[in-house]
């Protein structure tokens, strides 16, 4: 597998809206998951974190953050180090109604694939 600095590689910023209107996403909190179309990893991501990382074995030096084919993610709890986080982070994926309280009905991070 070719290094990240000679693969493609893209950073998405994602965003999750709680637009119900009187539904809380209660604790336990939300949780995110996908299927890619390809061979793509998740190098890196800021403000939550992978379930499972995967089978990397097949990278050595810089490792990425996840290689599943089907990533699952979620907000981290309190403790992440603040370098890890972002805006909209460590909510433990609880999200407030957005008619209740706007502020706290949103959740977003960063992600680096290749």
């Amino acid at each position: 597998m070719a290094h990240p600095s000679v693969c493609v590689t893209y950073m998405a910023r994602v965003t999750i809206f709680n637009y119900q209107q009187y539904r809380h996403i209660e604790a336990q909190g939300w949780i995110l998951g996908w299927a890619w179309a390809k061979k793509e990893v998740i190098w890196s991501m800021q403000g939550k974190e992978a379930t499972m990382q995967g089978d990397c074995s097949k990278f050595h030096g810089d490792v990425p953050n996840c290689c599943k084919k089907d990533p699952t993610i979620v907000d981290p709890l309190l403790g992440v180090p603040y370098s890890a986080q972002s805006a909209n982070c460590r909510k433990g994926g609880v999200l407030s109604s957005y008619v209740q309280d706007p502020l706290n009905s949103v959740a977003s991070f960063q992600i680096v694939v290749g």
